[in-house]
């Protein structure tokens, strides 16, 4: 069965939780530097504990102002200890997945790819190594990737199981710049998680699916094709659009997935 997540900030959690506990929806909690710093394990684990059925979970790691591969060996450190603070929130609520950013943006790091690349193998290495200890998959994103280059490299070269992909279909709406098809073939065995929202093709909008112009039916048909059912994460911006996103992944699933079923 399609797992079905609804992303929510952190900070919004609280706000949130009555609509929350009436959906009975899963949750893609994203962390900022801020709800990082603040947070107490006690005090995260309390707001857990109102949760009234459980709850399928995944994390999203701070990415504001952090790039992994960071040539500037402070930024590098300061990206990794954030990823590794989400870590250790793991382990008082074990996420399916933790989704974080590469940090790659092709007009900051011109003509410096390869050392972009070994950087970020340094901040991949030590994550993955206590991703393992905690038997927690590290999905990487695409935001600014224009193809699968980069992000194939880094899962190929870190050669470890609880690395793969979050495949973002409004990012790649903006930037990509290879067919879908040729984006699944060259990494739908490593895809473990896929953001689903809307766009026009020209700003990062976030909108319900249905309500841009990208081809959803498409990407559905190759999400059916995968090796291995992803989550499917809702991240829309708004309450309205949240429920309306919803009801069109629900009935996406249905037309492509006959022998299955899906969870919410």
């Amino acid at each position: 069965m399609y797992r079905i997540h609804v992303h929510i900030p952190f900070d919004m959690l609280t706000g949130y939780m009555e609509n929350i506990l009436k959906m009975r929806i899963n949750l893609e909690i994203a962390f900022n530097a801020r709800s990082l710093d603040k947070v107490k394990k006690w005090e995260f684990q309390k707001i857990i504990s109102t949760f009234n059925y459980k709850p399928s979970i995944t994390f999203h790691a701070p990415f504001m102002d952090l790039s992994a591969g960071a040539l500037d060996e402070k930024i590098r450190k300061v990206s990794e200890k954030r990823i590794l603070q989400v870590l250790n929130l793991s382990k008082v609520l074990h996420p399916a997945l933790i989704v974080v950013h590469t940090g790659y943006e092709k007009w900051r790091y011109a003509g410096l790819y390869d050392k972009f690349f070994r950087s970020s193998k340094k901040t991949w290495k030590r994550i993955i190594s206590e991703a393992e200890k905690l038997d927690i998959p590290i999905a990487l994103e695409n935001v600014f990737e224009e193809d699968t280059s980069l992000i194939k490299n880094l899962i190929q070269e870190i050669g470890s199981k609880k690395m793969g992909h979050c495949f973002d279909v409004g990012h790649f709406n903006i930037f990509g710049k290879i067919p879908i098809e040729k984006w699944f073939d060259d990494l739908g065995e490593f895809i473990m998680e896929v953001h689903l929202h809307d766009n026009r093709g020209k700003w990062d909008e976030h909108l319900a699916p249905g309500s841009g112009n990208i081809d959803f039916k498409t990407l559905f048909s190759l999400i059916s094709k995968l090796p291995s059912k992803p989550i499917l994460t809702l991240e829309a911006h708004s309450r309205e659009d949240v429920e309306i996103g919803m009801e069109k992944i629900k009935r996406f699933i249905e037309a492509m997935d006959h022998k299955g079923g899906f969870s919410i």
